[in-house]
C-alpha cells in the first residue's frame, strides 16, 4: 500500500501543476479508470461457493442444542418463548433460594401466558428449557458461561450456568426473540 502511494505521488507530480488546472482533472479521470479496471477485475473473480443451509432443522434432535418437546412446539406454533439464565439460580442468591427463584420466575413466565425457557449447559449440550431435576444441578460449583465459553463448556461436559450473554447466544440458534433476567 506504501508503494502505491508513493508511485501515485510520483506521478501525481509529474502530471497535474498549478500552472494549467486541467492536469489535476486528468489526474482525477486516471484515478477513476484504475478504479474502474480494478472493479472490472473483481466482477470477474468468482465468489466462494456457499454451503446451503438446510431448508428447517428439528428443533428437538439438534446435536448441540437440545431444545425440550415444550418449547420447541411453541416456537413451531409461534407462541410465545421466554428464556431465561441459569446464572441467577447458580451465582445470584445463596445456596438453595436460586433454585426457588428460577422455579418462582419460570411460573411468572408461564401465568403471563408464555412458555419458559431457561437455559444451561448439561451433559455436553446447550440446554434449552429444564426440568426441576436438571435446574437443581445448577449449584454455585456450576461454571459461569458466556457467549465464548459455551462450545468449551459442552465439550468438557460441564455444568455451566448461562450470563445474560451465553443465554442470549442460545437464543439466537434456537430461534427465541425474547429474554428475561433478574440481575
Amino acid at each position: 500500500m506504501n508503494l502505491g502511494i508513493g508511485l501515485g505521488g510520483l506521478v501525481g507530480g509529474l502530471i497535474a501543476t498549478t500552472a494549467n488546472p486541467t492536469t489535476f482533472q486528468v489526474l482525477f479521470l486516471g484515478d477513476a479508470a484504475t478504479f474502474l479496471v480494478y472493479s472490472v477485475f473483481l466482477l470477474r473473480v468468482p465468489a466462494p461457493a456457499r454451503t446451503p443451509r438446510p431448508e428447517g432443522r428439528d428443533l428437538e434432535t439438534d446435536a448441540v442444542i437440545e431444545i425440550v418437546p415444550e418449547v420447541a412446539r411453541a416456537l413451531k406454533g409461534r407462541e410465545p418463548v421466554v428464556a431465561l439464565e441459569t446464572t441467577l439460580a447458580a451465582h445470584g442468591f445463596p445456596a438453595g433460594e436460586g433454585i426457588e427463584v428460577a422455579l418462582a420466575a419460570e411460573q411468572q413466565v408461564r401465568d403471563a401466558g408464555a412458555v419458559p425457557a431457561t437455559v444451561g449447559v448439561l451433559d455436553g449440550a446447550v440446554r434449552v428449557g429444564l426440568s426441576q431435576d436438571q435446574l437443581e444441578r445448577f449449584t454455585a460449583e456450576a461454571r459461569k458461561v458466556g457467549p465464548r465459553d459455551l462450545a468449551a463448556c459442552v465439550v468438557q461436559g460441564a455444568v455451566g450456568a448461562t450470563t445474560v450473554g451465553g443465554t442470549l447466544a442460545a437464543c439466537r440458534a434456537a430461534g427465541i426473540g425474547f429474554m428475561g433476567t433478574g440481575g
